[in-house]
């Protein structure tokens, strides 16, 4: 098991994970049930989870849900999964391909809506690392 940053537990840092969703945590209830997490703290603490500590990464994950949800793509991909349920519709094979290529189509749409909305993958790895160098 890799040691904690520091003997004190970051308390602000791990506050700032509560209510989310576990897959943000890097299957943390799949990894413990499987007793492959043999150090809590150390786990959260992973170079995976920087990003969830950023102090920004709150605002980032609030304006990446109201532009997913504001998209005409997933909108139509909502009505009709909600319109499928609603009549018994049953989800075949073929179904699933056209559930399938609509998700690709409005991932696509809402991917080049994001990169004119926020920083590159490669600008927020930059300033997350800064802010850890030199906060």
């Amino acid at each position: 098991p890799r040691e904690s940053r520091s003997k004190c537990v970051q308390v602000e840092d791990f506050a700032s994970l509560i209510g989310l969703h576990e897959s943000y945590l890097n299957e943390l209830l799949l990894r413990f049930d499987n007793k492959r997490i043999s150090d809590l703290i150390g786990f959260l603490e992973s170079p995976w989870s920087t990003a969830l500590y950023h102090e920004e990464f709150g605002n980032f994950r609030e304006s990446l849900k109201a532009t997913i949800l504001s998209s005409p793509d997933i909108k139509i991909i909502v009505k009709t999964v909600k319109q499928w349920f609603d009549d018994n519709v049953e989800i075949n094979p073929a179904k699933f391909e056209q559930l399938t290529e609509m998700l690709n189509s409005s991932v696509k749409e809402v991917s080049r809506r994001i990169s004119f909305n926020f920083y590159t993958p490669i600008q927020i790895i930059f300033r997350i690392t800064c802010h850890l160098n030199f906060k």
